[in-house]
């Protein structure tokens, strides 16, 4: 505790010698000593303590005799308020040329800024004082010393806290200055006199500066922040109303929890600029906040809050997670013209496990093809093996990898060698969060290298981009349509085509076309849009020139691109649907020796294969079968199954045939097709019972079936005489001829 003395009375021990530190004064002497201790600091920092330092001064300076030379009070700013206090007691050696000042003016100047300090939401620590203070005692006080003195005392370590930045700007507001400039700028004052203050105000919050277009503002609490937020967006929408739409004076607001470095009044770093980046992410008339601040609020504020996912801003170097509050009366967002862009990975170097260091060699070989076969998918961007094979051994975090090198996904593994036998392991992992997508691993034997090298390369891949793609369409399915980019939209429509249903067929449709809205030059898109034209094509559902429009938006994917396997894998479908089977095969020909991996190629050629005017039935079971070794988790994976029974059927091989369409009938999300040919395939078997079975629960999915729908839709099942005359068995079972 401090002491209390008299005022006048002297220390016992006398004067203390001179200190060795550096002066606020090149002529400041020591002064009676002073016990200072504060308590319970309040908001504000070093401004709540500068003004204690005021006040302090301001009351010690008042109980001193009259006379006591000190610099004059420079008028205006609290700051130099302060300064004057902190270093105005000068040597009578060496007497401040201003003379002795009335003590009168000095308190009521402090009273006044106390006053208005506490109404901004200060409050002053406790502070005993002991004995008068001098110079020397106040610049004790913490965080109290300012630049004074021409400069000769320095501040010293900068501060820093947590705190909640708000950043709000005036959407259009260069163009309504140009319109009425001096009626904006009353507007404003009107604006933030009448509801913007006040919601700050209410909220403990503290202006930390006013720009032409906007403030800064800082609040304890970020609940309190989105609060007086959403306080000013309801207080601005009622009051602008009666305005003309294009005159009304609307805000963009972020808000965002950070450290901040504290520059007197000012607030500095990361927190801001990321809080103004989540304004720029608003829509007008509405709120943006950050992870934290949603942690904060969530539950604790009356409004509803959708994820918008990582967002890429301007300036900064990562990603910033954002969500979007639900603002009554906000403009709907609208999706932002983004370019597609492709999810990009890195294979590192698998880690050889042998005994022997010489095996390193096989590990890397099958790295390497397997960086060679991913660069196939134009899918996907593959990161240089040079680039990766620099992490060889490198104990380091795979997020740091992953944002070192630019990759949304890593793929890392290890070889291990005993005898005869190799183990070989692969993990797919989600850069950003380190999770683990996928992994699996594979046991051979090493009877021949490079054909062992070979096969584990192709499971890897297979593995990885089936295994990645619904990753990507999980990821866009968990944000909102109006905040995806364009390869986001198309994740969205693959997950509605993979689902084949006529309602999915649609939204198909419609996302890939939304995705080619944002992206015109995205050939992927045109290219799914074209598959899922061409399959409704053919539905009970179709719509009179859908397999029109599928050939000419594939046409227009291949002059985008025409080096792309899914272009001209959607090409050669349409071409083969329609029935131009030879130049339906030169497409998928040339998509196949662009990617080989690509299943829904060699699925397609396998269905032109079995087409009448074709019929090579043995060569489309070979597609259809490697189809199914590359991919037996597809989701077209029932399809594989369909065409191998049908393929089977051509080949008199009715007991696989029916095998094989029983195993497709099995999946979920299969349509019509396999229970029709079924019905088919026991017909032409004899089984007139299950024949009846299948036919029934074809003509349940397909309302309208009957024969001439059949030849229709279904041509590949009439490459045979024995087929046909299975359609006169179904229609004596019930199936309508028209």
């Amino acid at each position: 505790m401090g002491f209390r003395r008299a005022p006048g009375d002297r220390d016992p021990r006398g004067p203390r010698p001179d200190r060795a530190r550096p002066r606020p004064s090149p002529a400041c002497v020591a002064g009676e000593e002073t016990r200072v201790r504060t308590r319970g600091f309040g908001r504000g920092g070093p401004e709540a303590d500068a003004i204690s330092a005021l006040d302090t001064a301001a009351r010690d300076l008042a109980a001193q005799p009259a006379g006591v030379p000190v610099s004059t009070l420079p008028g205006g700013r609290f700051r130099d308020r302060v300064d004057a206090c902190a270093t105005g007691f000068h040597s009578p050696d060496a007497p401040c040329p201003d003379g002795p000042i009335d003590r009168a003016p000095l308190l009521d100047a402090a009273r006044a800024e106390a006053a208005e300090r506490t109404a901004q939401g200060f409050r002053f620590a406790e502070v005993e004082v002991g004995l008068p203070p001098l110079a020397d005692d106040l610049v004790r006080l913490r965080r109290a010393a300012l630049p004074a003195c021409a400069g000769a005392w320095q501040r010293g370590a900068m501060e820093r806290r947590l705190t909640t930045i708000l950043a709000a700007d005036i959407a259009g507001y260069s163009r309504l200055m140009a319109a009425d400039e001096e009626g904006v700028i009353a507007r404003m004052r009107s604006a933030r006199a009448e509801v913007i203050d006040p919601a700050i105000a209410e909220g403990g919050g503290r202006i930390v500066k006013v720009m032409g277009d906007g403030l800064l503002v800082e609040f304890a609490s970020p609940v309190a922040a989105v609060r007086a937020a959403l306080r000013v967006q309801d207080g601005m929408r009622a009051r602008e109303a009666a305005e003309p739409e294009d005159r009304r004076l609307r805000f963009r607001i972020g808000v965002n929890l950070g450290d901040v470095v504290i520059d007197g009044d000012d607030v500095l770093g990361d927190a801001v600029n990321v809080a103004a980046r989540l304004e720029t992410l608003a829509p007008v008339g509405g709120l943006c906040i950050g992870r934290a601040v949603f942690e904060q609020a969530r539950g604790r504020v009356a409004a509803e809050m959708t994820a918008l996912g990582p967002q890429q801003v301007k300036n900064l170097p990562r990603p910033v997670e954002a969500w979007r509050v639900e603002v009554p009366g906000a403009d709907a967002p609208r999706p932002e013209a983004r370019r597609a862009e492709r999810p990009s990975i890195a294979v590192l170097p698998f880690d050889d496990m042998s005994a022997d260091a010489d095996q390193e060699f096989l590990a890397d070989g099958i790295v390497e093809d397997v960086i060679t076969e991913l660069s196939r998918f134009r899918s996907l961007t593959v990161i240089a093996r040079n680039s990766t094979f620099a992490y060889r051994g490198a104990a380091t975090d795979v997020r740091r990898i992953g944002e070192a090198l630019g990759a949304r996904y890593v793929v890392e593994g290890s070889v291990r060698r005993g005898g005869s036998r190799l183990r070989v392991t692969a993990q797919l992992i989600e850069a950003a969060t380190g999770a683990h997508v996928w992994a699996d691993r594979w046991d051979r034997t090493l009877d021949d290298l490079f054909e062992l090298q070979d096969e584990l390369t192709q499971a890897i891949v297979t593995a990885v981009e089936p295994e990645l793609g619904a990753h990507e369409r999980r990821l866009a399915r968990a944000r909102p349509t109006e905040a995806l980019t364009a390869w986001e939209m198309l994740q969205r429509a693959a997950a509605a085509y993979y689902r084949f249903t006529p309602a999915s067929i649609d939204e198909a449709i419609e996302l890939a076309g939304r995705a080619s809205s944002i992206d015109p030059d995205f050939a992927s898109a045109l290219a799914l849009r074209a598959r899922a034209l061409i399959a409704r094509s053919f539905s009970p559902d179709r719509v009179e020139g859908d397999l029109e429009a599928g050939l000419a938006a594939a046409q227009a994917g291949v002059a985008l691109d025409p080096r792309s396997d899914e272009t001209l894998n959607a090409l050669g479908f349409g071409l083969s649907v329609a029935g131009r089977t030879g130049e339906a095969a030169t497409a998928l020909e040339q998509a196949g020796r662009l990617n080989p991996n690509n299943v829904s190629v060699r699925l397609h050629a396998a269905v032109n294969a079995l087409h009448p005017s074709v019929a090579r039935p043995a060569e489309a079971l070979e597609d259809v079968q490697r189809a199914l070794r590359l991919s037996p988790g597809d989701p077209f994976v029932w399809t594989f199954h369909f065409v191998a029974g049908i393929a089977r059927l051509q080949l008199g091989e009715t007991a696989e045939a029916r095998r094989a369409l029983d195993a497709a009938r099995g999946f979920q999300g299969v349509d019509w097709k396999p229970f029709l040919v079924a019905a088919l395939a026991a017909a032409a078997d004899g089984d007139d019972a299950a024949a009846a079975a299948m036919l029934a629960e074809a003509r349940g999915r397909y309302e309208g079936l009957n024969a001439a729908a059949m030849r229709r839709d279904l041509p590949i099942a009439f490459a045979i005489p024995s087929l046909t005359a299975a359609v006169e068995a179904l229609m004596a079972l019930g199936l309508p001829r028209e």
